[in-house]
């Protein structure tokens, strides 16, 4: 019964969370928490609100508690890996991202996560064979679409890129980094009123 009354708690919180209700979903993880400590769903989607909110350090401890509860949830390690990324603990990082394409090769996500780390170390080949995976495995993924684009005008390969671009915003129209990136690009190429109009878009979707 206790579990059930966790797991119910916890759906309650995922709920409250996509309403914006934050502090309301934070209540209901604790709950669930006191009553099944080691609950990983419940660290894990606690971890979430918490990284949403920019508190890292907090979220890492919960993805933690998911993962140690259950080492081979792969959303947690994967998670437990863009945190470290922001804490700028890159090392760690990566040995996340490696460890749950260990435990599920076919993971796009993971494949995603590890290609914008490799692309922020200057590492863009390798970077976009990670992207490329994550498109063979999930071809209408916007995220990995906007990343493997940003290889592509490294390299001057602009149409390609625009072609990303284009997709991903047919796909996610609200998607504020495809909107930068597509006017990045078109401010690159000299089509600044187009340029204009995504910036303007950008700032439009963007969220606090």
């Amino acid at each position: 019964m206790a579990s059930k009354r966790a797991e119910a708690l916890n759906n309650f919180g995922l709920f409250l969370a996509r309403q914006g209700r934050v502090k309301e979903a934070e209540q209901r993880y604790r709950k669930a928490l006191e009553i099944a400590p080691d609950h990983p769903h419940v660290h894990n989607n606690y971890g979430v609100l918490l990284y949403d909110q920019g508190r890292y350090a907090e979220a890492l401890q919960h993805f933690e508690k998911a993962v140690s509860a259950k080492p081979d949830y792969l959303e947690a390690c994967n998670n437990r890996g863009l945190t470290l990324a922001e804490m700028g603990r890159k090392d760690e990082a990566r040995h996340e991202y490696e460890r749950a394409l260990e435990l599920k090769e076919d993971y796009p996500e993971a494949h995603n996560n590890l290609g914008v780390l490799l692309f922020n170390e200057g590492n863009y080949e390798e970077a976009m064979s990670h992207y490329n995976r994550a498109l063979e495995l999930k071809p209408d993924y916007p995220h990995a679409l906007n990343n493997a684009a940003h290889v592509l005008m490294k390299n001057d390969e602009f149409e390609k890129a625009e072609s990303l671009l284009q997709k991903a915003l047919i796909l996610d129209p609200s998607y504020t980094d495809a909107h930068l990136s597509y006017a990045g690009l078109l401010e690159q190429t000299g089509r600044l009123q187009e340029a204009e109009q995504h910036y303007r878009q950008a700032s439009t979707t963007a969220t606090e």
